[in-house]
């Protein structure tokens, strides 16, 4: 054994965390810290035209703009170009206090709710895992209609998607959207 095998050895042994986490751990990191380069590694480019409307969906969602008209949304350099609103900063700030131990021992984990000003919606964020297909599924969740009181009987809910595949070189990719509600 080399040197470097024993390091390969001891590295494995010693990962407190499934890869899954880990590189969510690493896309969290990137949109909080608006590393488009690091993002942008998680998606494959050009995109196919499903994974682009899907994110043309998550940002109508988002944003309430359709930008279907305008854009694509294939290429790197329009990808780079709206990422933010794909990413929007209340959606980033929920998955940063998910806890790598509640994923690891329940393959998911959400956030608390919270409200945006002039909104009435509730929202919140959630990431599971489907080991079986190895996805990981990070979804922006909204739930409108619910009063003050706790009153549900108006409730509707719609959620926005974002699904990512483990490769065989075991990175997380961008495979597709999901909208809900």
């Amino acid at each position: 054994i080399t040197n470097a095998d024993t390091l390969a050895i001891v590295d494995t042994s010693i990962q407190k965390y499934p890869i899954w986490i880990l590189e969510f751990q690493r896309l969290r990191q990137a949109v909080y810290q608006n590393d488009i380069a690091v993002i942008k590694s998680f998606f494959d480019f050009p995109l196919s035209e499903e994974q682009a409307d899907g994110l043309l969906a998550v940002i109508y969602y988002n944003t309430g703009k359709d930008l279907r008209k305008i854009t694509k949304l294939q290429s790197e350099e329009e990808f780079t170009k709206y990422n933010k609103q794909i990413f929007r900063a209340d959606f980033v700030k929920a998955l940063l206090p998910m806890k790598s131990d509640s994923l690891s021992k329940n393959n998911y984990a959400f956030s608390d709710k919270w409200k945006i000003k002039n909104d009435d919606a509730q929202y919140s964020t959630s990431v599971s895992y489907d080991a079986s297909d190895k996805l990981v599924s990070i979804s922006l969740d909204a739930a409108y209609g619910i009063e003050e009181n706790g009153n549900e009987d108006n409730k509707t809910e719609s959620a926005a998607i974002l699904i990512f595949k483990i490769n065989k070189e075991n990175k997380l990719k961008f495979d597709r959207v999901i909208m809900a509600g």
